[in-house]
């Protein structure tokens, strides 16, 4: 049998603060304060891209999500498209970073599901739109 070396570390300052936004960008949304977890995983999203460390996919749909909760539709279908399209960067940085390359079906199958969330996106605010229009009298 083979042995596994593990290397713990320390959080950098950077990890510590996006861990802290998101768990607070959290809080703000269990109180439907959208605005601020917002503004928590913008800020989050924005110390990702300067980090070492490999954030999971996953993470990314939260800022999708909160904004759709907050009826930004086109704001929230915008940042599926840009997970959509950022996908190949997304697999390079992993790459990079010493991950194995994700299977080519696991890719297929986020890009699924991002367009899923898009088309689920726009059907709500489409409904949404419908219910604000006066009916008229018959």
């Amino acid at each position: 049998m083979g042995s596994i070396t593990l290397v713990a570390r320390d959080h950098t300052p950077d990890e510590a603060r996006i861990a802290a936004l998101l768990r607070q960008s959290t809080v703000h949304k269990n109180d439907k304060n959208y605005d601020a977890a917002i503004a928590c995983l913008r800020e989050a999203y924005g110390l990702m891209e300067r980090a070492s460390t490999v954030w999971g996919f996953k993470e990314y749909f939260r800022l999708p999500r909160c904004l759709h909760l907050a009826g930004c539709y086109e704001e929230a279908v915008a940042e599926l498209q840009k997970l959509h399209d950022g996908l190949a960067d997304f697999e390079r940085r992993r790459k990079a970073a010493g991950f194995f390359p994700m299977d080519a079906t696991v890719q297929r199958n986020i890009r699924s599901m991002i367009k899923r969330e898009i088309a689920a996106t726009e059907e709500r605010e489409q409904k949404i739109h419908n219910r604000k229009k006066p009916k008229s009298p018959i």
